[in-house]
């Protein structure tokens, strides 16, 4: 008689290891950081991993860096995954691992590069339109744009510069056009007068010091409704190879304003909590420094004073 057929064999189960890997890559996509998709080839890299068990100190190291991937420390997630393939190069699933956190991590680093330089010429534009360089100011402007073109302050900049620069070539041609002929006259030497006093300069510098007792947040500072400062701070302290102790810090910063009477707005986006803000009005002196400090309590009050 014929032999029976073979009974179907299952598909072994994902282990659990797996499992918790998947759930981290969940976790930190949710965070703001979406981790590239590739479940069927990652399950097909589990199936097919040797079974061989991992020893004590690299579970640890695979464990940690699934715990970074999902607080969204993507880039001490790759390099604690990295480390943990290394060191147990007979599991697949781990090389797997490593390469979407590597994947991830070098995105984050894209970005981040890519949102410093945009502040840079922010910056820039704001000094140089506050200069009346419009120019150089639209130039920088443009870069931002192609850099970020859906940034809302690089529009709003950019339509405040191009109103600015056609108010000063108006002006420019109706003076061309009222300017009386040079006519000859003969020299007449006068006594030697008192040179006029320099004017007093139209700009003002503002230092920010931030101290926080709660360790994320991003601090944005807005001057007569115009952002001229948005800034992430992360504090604390590493405490270990693969560990980092969270704590209070000090961030600051500084930004040159139109000088006269100015609203000083602060927003606060803390995670967890609902966003805060204090508002002040200020007077800034031509050519002066003046110190606007901010404290942020541990329960995320908001406390702001101009110095």
């Amino acid at each position: 008689a014929a032999a029976p057929p073979p009974a179907p064999r299952r598909h072994r189960r994902l282990l659990p290891w797996a499992a918790a890997a998947a759930l981290a890559l969940l976790a930190a996509a949710a965070s703001g950081w979406a981790l590239v998709q590739r479940s069927q080839e990652t399950s097909a890299a589990v199936r097919t991993a040797p079974p061989h068990r991992l020893h004590a100190p690299h579970a640890e190291l695979a464990a940690k860096a699934r715990q970074l991937a999902a607080a969204g420390d993507l880039l001490a997630a790759a390099r604690t995954a990295r480390l943990a393939s290394d060191l147990a190069p007979h599991r697949g699933d781990l090389a797997e691992l490593s390469r979407l956190l590597e994947t991830e991590a070098d995105g984050y680093r894209d970005e981040r590069a890519r949102q410093g330089e945009v502040e840079l010429l922010l910056q820039s534009a704001q000094e140089a339109r506050q200069a009346g360089r419009f120019r150089e100011a639209l130039a920088a402007l443009t870069r931002a744009a192609e850099l970020d073109p859906e940034l809302p302050a690089v529009r709003e900049l950019q339509r405040r510069v191009r109103n600015a620069h056609a108010r000063q070539q108006a002006l420019a041609e109706r003076q061309s056009r009222a300017a009386p002929a040079v006519v000859d006259e003969p020299v007449v030497r006068r006594a030697a007068t008192k040179p006029e006093p320099e004017p007093e300069p139209d700009w003002a510098d503002l230092r920010v010091d931030l101290f926080s007792h709660l360790p994320r947040g991003v601090l944005t500072l807005y001057a007569d409704g115009e952002q001229v400062l948005q800034q992430t701070f992360r504090f604390g302290k590493r405490t270990g190879v693969f560990r980092r102790q969270s704590g209070a810090g000090r961030l600051e910063a500084r930004r040159r304003l139109r000088a006269g009477d100015a609203e000083l707005r602060v927003y606060l986006s803390l995670p967890g909590r609902p966003a805060v803000s204090e508002a002040l009005q200020a007077t800034l002196a031509g050519g002066s420094t003046s110190v606007l400090r901010i404290l942020v309590a541990e329960g995320g009050e908001l406390q702001v004073r101009l110095d």
